[in-house]
């Protein structure tokens, strides 16, 4: 297939790239810059820039049978300032709509569109056991999901099958929230957020990748899909399992409030509890590569561990 892919130069963009360059598809990607991509990538990528001419865009939209949207600024660590959530609705709203309006023009518009979202759509759900049909949460997270993926679904008013994935906290060494917890684990001191009762939605990137590739194959799905573990973990709980792999001796929660007066409002990202289950995925009979968290955080972390084949 002809599949163009937006944030490809991200962590779990340029492992898609791979994933799908080692299935034989013709990949187009689409970036803000040109040249440091080109470095990145390689040649065998058609590279395209967000900065291009409609007309230019049309006929590259034209040309792909599926188009894959990754695109979104990181929301943590960071302070939420005014301008901050402007960024991250920008970044994803924005340029979804950009993508959509872009396809709309198109006479023969791509067939599939694969959108990322999250777990954030939910919202801070405690212990409740989430789904993809569970109503949508309350908050700014919760609100610039819902605006994603709406603007996502627009584009079905032109016959385009849509799916939104609904990510957990992905985990891969390369990149996010693993890459980021790593250090003081392995300076000795292993750390979680608040009281650690907090569920954790994980993936291990591979499946994430997996599910990408179901959702583009698959013509009998389309909608939101939660891109969890089956066995989400609380944040102590995962902390303790990272521990001993990387090395850390003892175990302390950050309290919210010193979060939250580094972080502001952007201490939800790291405290909002979404017990989530990948249903749709279920109910399909996805297999799971890595199920158990342990197993995934050996893949990712443990020089010792062989890895698995894709």
């Amino acid at each position: 297939m002809n599949i163009l892919i937006g944030g490809a130069t991200g962590f779990i963009g340029s492992a898609l790239v791979s994933f799908l360059k080692g299935r034989g598809h013709v990949l187009t990607a689409l970036v803000r810059d040109v040249n440091r991509a080109s470095a990145q990538l390689g040649t065998d990528v058609k590279l395209i820039s967000f900065g291009s001419t409609d007309k230019k865009l049309i006929t590259e939209f034209e040309n792909s049978e599926v188009v894959v949207n990754l695109v979104g600024r990181p929301l943590a660590p960071s302070r939420w300032s005014k301008a901050k959530k402007e960024e991250f609705f920008d970044s994803r709203v924005g340029v979804t709509k950009r993508m959509v309006s872009i396809m709309r023009e198109c006479k023969n518009p791509p067939s599939i569109l694969v959108s990322a979202s999250a777990v954030g759509y939910y919202g801070d759900r405690f212990d409740e056991e989430i789904t993809e049909t569970s109503r949508k949460g309350d908050g700014f997270l919760a609100d610039l999901c819902d605006s994603w993926e709406k603007t996502a679904f627009e584009a079905e008013d032109f016959g385009t099958r849509v799916c939104t994935l609904r990510i957990g906290v992905v985990l891969g060494r390369e990149g996010g929230f693993l890459k980021q917890l790593a250090l003081p684990f392995k300076m000795g001191i292993g750390i979680y957020f608040g009281d650690g009762n907090q569920w954790v939605p994980w993936i291990h990137y591979l499946d994430l990748l997996r599910i990408i590739n179901l959702g583009i194959n698959d013509e009998s799905i389309s909608g939101p899909i939660n891109c969890t573990s089956p066995k989400p973990v609380t944040g102590k709980s995962f902390a303790k399992s990272l521990a001993p792999i990387l090395g850390a001796k003892i175990l302390i929660g950050l309290p919210i409030l010193c979060l939250r007066l580094v972080f502001g409002e952007g201490e939800k990202v790291l405290t909002s509890s979404q017990k989530a289950y990948p249903s749709l995925l279920q109910e399909k009979e996805f297999q799971f590569v890595h199920e158990d968290l342990v197993h995934a955080l050996n893949e990712e972390c443990s020089p010792k561990w062989v890895k698995s084949p894709e």
